[in-house]
This record gives C-alpha cells, sequence and structure tokens, in this order.
C-alpha cells in the first residue's frame, strides 16, 4: 500500500513539472508566434550604396546583383520621409536623386521588396547635403596685387584655400564690356585685352571628391590692391618713338597709390576719371581740357609703363606756369629721383610748352633714367604749385632712327588692282571695297597713284581695317591717315564715315569755302585749295580727337559724343548721305591701332615728305 501511495505521489509530481513546462513552452510561443506560424523569407538587399553630395540634394548610386528585387524603397529623417525606386528584377547600377533636402548630415535606410511582398533587413548609408549655411562660411581667395601687363593682367594671388577649384574675375575693358575668366590655382596671369579694371572676385569650392555642386561665397567687389594699376595702359616706352603720356590717365588705386592730392574735393567737378570706372581718381583734379589742376607742392601721380627697348630714356613735361616763383617738379623712376626743375613763369593757365624743349637752359636738370626691359612705375612730384599739367614724354636717347609702321594701308599702286592692300609687317592687308564708279589716277608724285571717286552716294571706298579686338564690337583708340586731293572746290567733299551704312552722315568734311572738320568738333581752317594734296592725320584717343593737316594740328577736342568716332569692323571714304561728297582723289590711306602723339605724326610728316 505503502509502495502504491509513493508511485502515487510521483506520478502526481510529474504531472505538476510537466504543466510548468508546458505553461512556459506557451509564453515562449507567443513570443515568437508570427515565426513558428511559417518560414520567413526575406527579400535580397542591395549589394552596395554610395552618396554623392550637393547643394541642398543627394545622389545614391546603388550596385544590385539579385533578379529578386523589385522595388527598393529609401528612407530618411528617422523614417519620416520616403521615395520609392521601381527595380523590376534588374540587374546594374541605379542613381537615385534626391531634391529638396534640408542642409545637414543625413542616414538613408534602404529596404528591398520581391515580387511576393517580402522585404529585407535594412541597409544604412550616411551622407552630407550642403548648403547656404556651409557656403557662407567659405572665404574668396586674395588678390594681393593686380598689375596690368600689355593688354593682360598679371595676378599675384593669396594662399589657394582648401578644397578650392579655381576663382572667377570679372573685369571690364576699354571698350565698356564685361568679361568672366576663370582663373585656375596654379595660373600668374589673366588673358584680357585692353583691361580697365578688375571688378570682382569669386573663388569657387568643391567641399570633397564625390561632391555634386561646387560652392562659393559672395562676389568680392574691389578686390584689395597693393599697387597701382595701369590706366588705359601700361605706356609702352620704345626705341622707335618718344612716348607721350597724357597725364589725366595716371593710375588706378586712389588716394595714396596711384597718386596723392592735398585736398580730396574735386575742385574742377570734372568726370573724365568716374566716367571711365575709376571713383577713386576723382580728387586729382582732372579738368575739361585734360590737364590736371589745382596743384599744391607734395602732390604726386603714378604711371605704370612698360619698356619694350632697354636703354636711356630722357623725360619731358607739357605745361603751363602761371606762379611768379614758376613751377617746380621732379619725375623719379622705380624709386629713383631726378634732380628739381624750377620752369619760368609764363603768366597763363593754357599757355602750353614742353619745359626742356622751350627752355634749353633747363636741361642740366632734365630728368633721365637708365630702364631695363619691363614693367616700372614713374611717379611726377610737385616740388610747388601754380601750374597746370598736360602730358610726360619720354624718349630714347640711344640713337636709333625711329619709324613709324602702320598696321594697314592701302596706296592704290596697281591700277589695275585699286583695292588691292598693302603689306606691312610681313601681313597682307584686308582689300577694299570698290563702290560705284572707282578709276586710276596720277597721284602726288610720278611714282604715286591715286584712285579717283566720282560725286554721289553711290561712290566710295569702303575700308576694312582689321583692328577690331576679338569680343569688342569697335575700336576707340586709333589713328587713321587720308592722302586726298580735290580736283575742284565745287561743293563739300566727304574724307570719313564712320556708319558703315550709306545711309547714315559723315564724320569730316572739306566745305566749298576750304575749312576742314564737322559740326561737332567745328571746321577749321587755314583753307584748303583744289589741286593741292594734304595728307589728313586723325587721332583718337578715349575721349579726344586730334587732327593734322600736312603736319599742322587743326583739331584738339575733347568729343562730347563717344559713339561718332567709334569705327566698327569698316569705315567709308567720300560717302554722305545728303549729296555732300564732290569728286575726291585718294592717294594713300592707312591706319595704326593707337592714337599717335604730336612727335610721332611729326616722324610721319618727314617719312611722307622722303617719298
Amino acid at each position: 500500500m505503502k509502495k502504491f501511495i509513493k508511485v502515487i505521489k510521483q506520478i502526481a509530481f510529474a504531472a505538476v513539472v510537466l504543466c510548468i513546462a508546458l505553461s512556459s513552452c506557451s509564453k515562449m510561443n507567443d513570443l515568437h508566434n508570427e515565426y513558428l506560424e511559417g518560414e520567413i523569407i526575406y527579400a535580397a538587399k542591395v549589394d552596395s550604396v554610395g552618396v554623392r553630395s550637393g547643394k541642398y540634394r543627394a545622389i545614391l548610386d546603388l550596385t544590385i546583383n539579385s533578379q529578386r528585387i523589385e522595388t527598393i524603397r529609401i528612407y530618411w529623417n528617422d523614417y519620416a520621409d520616403s521615395t520609392d525606386i521601381a527595380i523590376n528584377s534588374r540587374v546594374g547600377k541605379f542613381s537615385v536623386p534626391l531634391n529638396n533636402l534640408d542642409e545637414r548630415d543625413y542616414v538613408f535606410y534602404l529596404v528591398s521588396f520581391d515580387k511576393f511582398g517580402n522585404k529585407s533587413l535594412p541597409f544604412e548609408v550616411s551622407g552630407t547635403v550642403y548648403g547656404d549655411r556651409m557656403q557662407n562660411g567659405l572665404t574668396n581667395r586674395a588678390v594681393t596685387i593686380v598689375v596690368a601687363d600689355d593688354g593682360s593682367a598679371t595676378i599675384t594671388w593669396g594662399s589657394v584655400p582648401e578644397n578650392s577649384l579655381y576663382t572667377d574675375v570679372a573685369y571690364t575693358d576699354v571698350y565698356g564690356n564685361s568679361h568672366l575668366v576663370r582663373i585656375s590655382n596654379d595660373e600668374t596671369s589673366m588673358p584680357s585685352t585692353d583691361l580697365l579694371s578688375i571688378d570682382s572676385v569669386r573663388t569657387v569650392f568643391l567641399p570633397g571628391a564625390n561632391v555634386l555642386d561646387t560652392l562659393y561665397p559672395a562676389w568680392k567687389t574691389n578686390p584689395a590692391i597693393t599697387e597701382s594699376l595701369p590706366f588705359r595702359g601700361p605706356h609702352i616706352f620704345s626705341a622707335s618713338v618718344p612716348c607721350e603720356i597724357d597725364v589725366k590717365d595716371f593710375d588706378f588705386g586712389g588716394e595714396g597709390l596711384a597718386f596723392h592730392d592735398s585736398n580730396t574735393s574735386n575742385d574742377p567737378g570734372g568726370s573724365y576719371r568716374t566716367d571711365n570706372g575709376d571713383p577713386d581718381g576723382a580728387a586729382a583734379d582732372v579738368e575739361s581740357g585734360g590737364n590736371i589742376g589745382y596743384t599744391s607742392a607734395g602732390e604726386w601721380l603714378v604711371f605704370t609703363v612698360e619698356v619694350q627697348d632697354a636703354g636711356v630714356y630722357e623725360a619731358d613735361v607739357y605745361l603751363s606756369v602761371n606762379d611768379g616763383n614758376g613751377g617746380a617738379f621732379s619725375i623719379s623712376a622705380d624709386g629713383v629721383k631726378s634732380e628739381k626743375t624750377v620752369v619760368p613763369n609764363n603768366g597763363d593757365w593754357s599757355a602750353w610748352r614742353w619745359a626742356f624743349e622751350t627752355y634749353p637752359e633747363l636741361k642740366s636738370t632734365q630728368p633721365k633714367f637708365n630702364l631695363s626691359a619691363g614693367k616700372h612705375k614713374i611717379r611726377f612730384s610737385y616740388e610747388s604749385g601754380g601750374f597746370n599739367l598736360m602730358a610726360l614724354k619720354f624718349t630714347n636717347t640711344n640713337g636709333k632712327t625711329p619709324s613709324i609702321t602702320p598696321f594697314a594701308s592701302w596706296s592704290f599702286e596697281d591700277p589695275s588692282d585699286l583695292a588691292k592692300a598693302d603689306v606691312n609687317d610681313g601681313v597682307q592687308g584686308i582689300p577694299l571695297g570698290l563702290f560705284g564708279n572707282i578709276t586710276a589716277v596720277e597721284g602726288p608724285s610720278p611714282t604715286n597713284k591715286a584712285a579717283r571717286i566720282d560725286a554721289g552716294g553711290d561712290n566710295y571706298l569702303k575700308v576694312f581695317h582689321g583692328m577690331l579686338p576679338a569680343g569688342a564690337t569697335y575700336v576707340s583708340n586709333w589713328t587713321m591717315m587720308i592722302v586726298f586731293r580735290m580736283p575742284e572746290m565745287d561743293g563739300w567733299h566727304t574724307i570719313l564715315q564712320t556708319d558703315i551704312t550709306p545711309a547714315g552722315d559723315a564724320d569730316f568734311f572739306v566745305r566749298t569755302e576750304g575749312t576742314i572738320g564737322v559740326g561737332a568738333l567745328s571746321y577749321l581752317g587755314p583753307a584748303l585749295e583744289a589741286g593741292q594734296w594734304y595728307r589728313l592725320i586723325i587721332s583718337r584717343k578715349n575721349d579726344f580727337i586730334k587732327s593734322y593737316v600736312n603736319g599742322v594740328q587743326y583739331h584738339n577736342y575733347a568729343n562730347a559724343s563717344n559713339a561718332r568716332f567709334n569705327l566698327l569692323e569698316a569705315f567709308l571714304v567720300s560717302q554722305d548721305e545728303d549729296g555732300e561728297d564732290k569728286t575726291i582723289d585718294i592717294a594713300e590711306i592707312a591706319v595704326w591701332k593707337q592714337p599717335l602723339s604730336t612727335t610721332q605724326i611729326a616722324l610721319i610728316e618727314t617719312e611722307q615728305q622722303g617719298k
């Protein structure tokens, strides 16, 4: 009986243990119930994901090798935002753009789905999206020196900022055109022609190797300059011709770099400097006649020059003294200063004269500088006030024979081909356009020929001068020579028309009474006569027009109408819209790419007389 009771107790204990075990299994099954209902199948994951960061955007580059993926869902912002990408069982590389993202760091989760709706475990990848906050924290590369160099600009930069690609430079040329050029980190020069001013700079950055978009700070206007810049220059010194510098064309840079004026106001109220892109130069007192006035002792002007031919250059000064004590000045080159020169009083503010040419007794103090080839800085210093200053002239004294070779010319030496251009410096010029009745006639001498252009608006020459710089629409600095004769003084004779449409009005005439010019410049004498040959030279430098007839100056005028004397790709000879173009003979036409000085024009006159 006891043994039976013992067995009963053992059975009861086993039952209790079994119940406990069954109860525990039930709870465990509750925890994993969904997995115990059937086998779980996961969709394939992407094999790799790369993130390319951009400005307010990113691109995810996916690599997929499994054909079991139908759709990929990309989550970000802690699964708050998502987008679905259809894969359709394809394999390969896929790029997924994500736009309109905020600027910050991101974690992207990629979950794949197969065609049965099975999903993968998430694939996690991080990346950064850039925006204005980072861009505004970037710093433009410093420009420490900007120097124009014979039509281009040489730049000395500060250190290269980390992750910078290049620097954009915005500048203005002498024609008023705006340009944008891209300078790489290792470049030291800026390609340009006729540079007038550097307006602003901006450095462009790429923050990393896989970044989509470049970033850049705001444009830096009026970049820092540590030395003066050439204004309408640099002025060229050569052995062939003297260099005349209009003093109103002193350097850019403003007070303390390009000039010093003891009075910061613009006393004459002139606008030449501001009209030509230099708001910091007005205080130097450029008057309407082109001279600098209101001068005082201690003031100075700086000019950047380019010496093409090394040698000794002597200076002369075009001035007018109106002070009983005379006018005193000195000149320095690269800091080497000449002796002080005192020019006698001539009792007028506009009795212009070359100091050392007019007063030989001053020769002992004439400034002379031995200059190497390359760039130099010339400083004119006022040792006293009491005089107006118009120009400086520098002449090479090495004894070379001056020669003025035109850029292009036409001499009508072949009666069978009156359109034929000459060869200058080994370059064949562009043939003339001949319109209407043009015939060959005898020229100024037995060895010269000429072309006769009959009266009337249908008869004229079109001169394709070839001086137009690349990218420019007109030329505002030039010189031309036209050798002409009027067979009869039977009315007005047209010399030049800059408007290349035959319906336009001409710009330079000889009137019936023989005076020469145009209304905008005035008509001047001495009067020209029928049957005589004349050499007319017209030179334009920025806003100033000068004319010479057989070496005698007729006009020296600050042209109020810029556009009228801008040269397009061509100009017309003996054409006018309303019949003011009587028969005229033309023996030679020549053009130069720069305004020639009075001294250079005198040299041309000497050469022409020797023909």
